[in-house]
């Protein structure tokens, strides 16, 4: 008999049994001894798998096919005369009765007989194993009218094999049910079937006519029951064994039922209108095969499912990630599942592999990601190259990714052509790569464009690799953030160049824009790499490093609250952005930094150094700044690009040993405009160059306007020839600048070298050098002290009578705040 191919794609699709419609034709009986002939075909009820979209299922006779032909007491061998859906079964037996009732037995068994209706045959407990179809189709026929219809006697059990060197494939019920054996079959429109005493088999096995198996589907022949407590099958690689399915519930399988590679009791159909209904931890196992390759699949949870033990192996990591899955948590809960890339093999170890789809409405807990590449517990890659993704309401717990390579994350190692939606990750990522590593707390990097909204993150990270941070690692191509937020405790770094943020390591995409994204106070960043010489540390609260040709960053109403101890020789760093990059153009508006920044040279309360053409709209920082080295600034601490800085202030104190520090910016080389800002913490230094407001002025044309210095206590341990000016608002300025309506307050207590100084009020500077200060005539640098504020003067009242727009400030109280 031509046994049936069984296509990969529809039995993922099958659930319940095809028919098979009778189709007979007309062939003459051969001359055969003068015995009778018999027309055969397969009748009714007849299981088989068709292509997508046909009504009726069929199996075909091949000639030669041996055929048990009953009648009184003697069980004759019959053969097919022809190929095809209908068949001549003749013999060269001579004694066959002229007259019925006949009965029939496919196949032919020599041992077997028939008794008042009854056959007595066996269904072997050993059967060959055929990659995608099956050995033993054991089936009977009463003739009408010498036309024989056969009825299937067994069902079939399908199980997908993705290991090499299987040797053989075992099923048995959970209750130690009869599964094969000596059987008693009655011979019925829909024949039943009871076992010959002592005689049963309690386990199929499937082997190969030789060799091992390979990877595919096989089919058991089983009699049809109910298992009680359901069944397993157990995978042989020679004498080690591993259970590839346990159905652990009550489970009926009916005569010609076809239960295929995967569905054992699974609900549903797969389709958008009709999801597959995952239930248990195995139905979860299922989805793998569930997934059309090339297709679209629905999945959708019915309660909490617990994957305790199992070593998951990712959804869609093959064949081009070419399955698009819909899946639906329900708010339920996954907990305990392991993807540990070592162990099972496969890439990107995670729920999904490769999400191409949607996922939804899922909550996790404690996920355990173990990978040597891309990895998080939602997917290596949430989206890909043309395989868009959307991920909504996910909730993932107590969960842990550790990666020794690049690119990973609490939810994805990459984002592409993704949408997050209300996605929160809670628990470690660790990273031990120590090269060019991406990885955040939420994504590792993201390209092409990852959109996220009111997504949280709350991580312990330990990062090794260049990039690194609290939401992701590097950003790449067009990204938007809205709503955010990270609690982050991060360890992190190499000895080299990194790049490391509370909210994003590396941003070197084309366009980047972040609203209303937070990085929460009681966070911290550590980076004790132990340099031995000044590098780059690119260390921010918010944003490690920017560094893109034609990239265009807009942040817009962010913070970050950051407790930084990095090394003592790492530069850039700063309470907000680390470094802005080359050749790129960066707005910030409504933002403010808070904590504490350490580091070398290049260290600023709000932004290290600026490298970019930068503006900077209403922002504030209160970060308490220190550095071993020079051009610090509570708020910004270098300028090497053209920068303004419009509405803003700085209330931390900063200690530097090193010169050019400033209240608002410690030094610019090129042009900077500063208006309509105040800064109010001490600021020491060991050198002068220092000032309340700007520490050193280099750019020619600079513009500091409307400004105030109300810091209490500014302190210059100049030593040596050390001839530099320290300033009330501007420390030292070379060029021709603009100052123009500047104060300070009254009671500045400004200490320089050689003691306590007296300072003067000095009148607007309009695109010139600064007059020298009294004390100091042969300075090589000149200084500015603005004017003093009136004795009861308060900030705030200073800053009203500049002007300031009280539709940015609030002047109420004694400081400025802003709106």
């Amino acid at each position: 008999m031509r046994k049936i191919s069984i296509i990969a794609a529809l039995v993922v699709a099958m659930t319940a049994v095809s028919c098979v419609k009778e189709m007979q034709t007309e062939t003459p009986a051969p001359e055969n001894n003068g015995a009778v002939t018999f027309e055969a075909s397969f009748g009714a009820a007849t299981k088989a798998v068709l292509e997508p979209g046909a009504t009726e299922s069929k199996v075909a006779w091949e000639a030669g096919d041996q055929v048990g032909v009953f009648a009184d007491e003697g069980n004759f061998l019959y053969k097919a005369q022809n190929a095809g859906y209908s068949t001549t079964l003749s013999t060269d037996v001579a004694d066959v009765p002229a007259e019925g009732p006949y009965y029939a037995l496919y196949p032919y068994d020599a041992d077997a007989v028939l008794a008042e209706g009854v056959v007595t045959t066996t269904l072997p407990a050993v059967q060959t194993a055929v990659l995608g179809s099956f050995t033993t189709h054991l089936s009977v026929a009463q003739a009408v009218e010498n036309k024989f219809a056969f009825k299937n006697v067994c069902g079939l059990v399908g199980v997908k094999i993705d290991a090499e060197n299987v040797t053989k494939i075992v099923l048995e019920g959970n209750n130690g049910e009869i599964v094969a054996g000596a059987i008693n079959v009655t011979v019925a429109d829909a024949p039943t079937w009871t076992a010959v005493a002592e005689q049963g088999a309690t386990s199929v096995t499937l082997a190969p006519a030789e060799g091992t198996l390979a990877k595919g589907v096989y089919y058991f022949a089983v009699l049809p029951q109910t298992f009680a407590n359901g069944f397993k099958v157990t995978a042989y690689k020679g004498e080690d064994a591993s259970v590839v399915r346990n159905v652990a519930s009550e489970f009926t399988l009916n005569r010609s039922d076809i239960i295929g590679s995967r569905a054992f009791g699974i609900d549903g159909s797969g389709t958008e209108a009709d999801p597959y209904v995952l239930k248990t931890a195995q139905d979860m196992v299922d989805m793998r095969s569930l997934a059309t390759v090339g297709g679209e699949t629905w999945f959708r949870m019915a309660n909490d499912i617990d994957l305790a033990g199992i070593n998951w192996v990712p959804v869609n990591y093959d064949q081009n990630f070419e399955r698009k899955i819909h899946f639906d948590g329900g708010n339920f809960t996954i907990s305990n599942f392991t993807s540990d890339k070592s162990k099972h093999g496969a890439n990107y170890p995670s729920l999904f592999g490769v999400l191409y789809g949607s996922c939804k409405n899922l909550k996790i807990d404690n996920a355990v990601i173990s990978s040597t590449s891309g990895c998080g517990v939602l997917g290596g890659y949430v989206g890909t190259t043309g395989k868009p993704a959307a991920v909504e309401n996910v909730t993932i717990t107590n969960s842990s990714v550790t990666n020794s390579g690049d690119r990973a994350g609490g939810v994805c190692g990459t984002a592409k052509e993704a949408t997050f939606t209300n996605v929160s990750f809670q628990g470690t990522v660790t990273s031990t790569f120590a090269g060019e590593a991406k990885t955040g707390g939420f994504v590792g990097q993201t390209e092409t464009k990852a959109v996220f909204v009111n997504c949280d993150v709350d991580v312990t990270f330990d990062g090794k690799g260049t990039d690194t941070g609290g939401f992701a690692g590097k950003l790449l191509a067009e990204n938007e953030f809205t709503g955010c937020e990270v609690s982050v405790r991060m360890t992190s770094g190499v000895a080299t160049k990194n790049r490391c943020g509370g909210f994003a390591g590396w941003n070197a995409a084309v366009k980047t824009t972040i609203t209303d994204c937070h990085v929460l106070a009681g966070s911290t960043i550590t980076n004790k790499t132990n340099r031995t010489s000044a590098s780059n540390g690119n260390l921010g609260g918010f944003i490690g490093f920017g560094d893109t040709a034609g990239t265009v960053t807009t942040i817009t109403d962010c913070s970050a609250d950051v407790v930084m101890d990095v090394d003592a020789n790492s530069t850039y760093n700063g309470g907000f952005i680390g470094g802005t990059g080359y050749a790129s153009t960066l707005t910030i508006k409504r933002c403010s930094a808070a904590g504490t920044v350490n580091g070398n040279n290049f260290v600023g309360g709000f932004i290290g150094a600026v490298q970019s053409d930068v503006l900077i709209e209403q922002c504030s920082a209160s970060v308490d700044v220190t550095s071993t080295k020079q051009r610090v600034g509570s708020f910004v601490g270098t300028a090497t690009k053209p920068i303004t800085i419009r509405d803003c202030y700085s209330t931390g104190s900063t200690v530097a040993a090193g010169q050019q520090v400033g209240g608002i910016l410690g030094y610019t080389s090129v042009k900077v405009v500063i208006e309509r800002c105040y800064a109010t913490g001490d600021i020491t230094s060991n050198t002068a160059g220092t000032g309340g407001i700007v520490g050193t002025l280099s750019g020619a044309s600079s513009e500091v306007t409307d400004c105030i210095a109300w810091n209490k206590n500014i302190t210059c341990n100049r030593s040596g020839n050390n001839k530099w000016a320290p300033g009330a608002v501007v420390g030292a300025a070379n060029v021709a600048v603009t100052l123009t309506d500047c104060y300070r307050r009254a009671d500045m207590n400004f200490v320089d070298a050689a003691g306590a100084m007296v300072l003067e009020d000095h009148e607007n500077v309009s695109n010139a050098t600064p007059p020298f200060p009294s004390y100091f005539e042969d300075a090589t640098q000149a200084a500015y002290h603005g004017k003093a504020a009136a004795a009861d003067a308060t900030c705030s009242s200073v800053a009203k009578s500049l002007g300031w727009d009280e539709t940015i400030w609030d002047l109420s109280g004694a400081f400025p705040t802003l709106k």
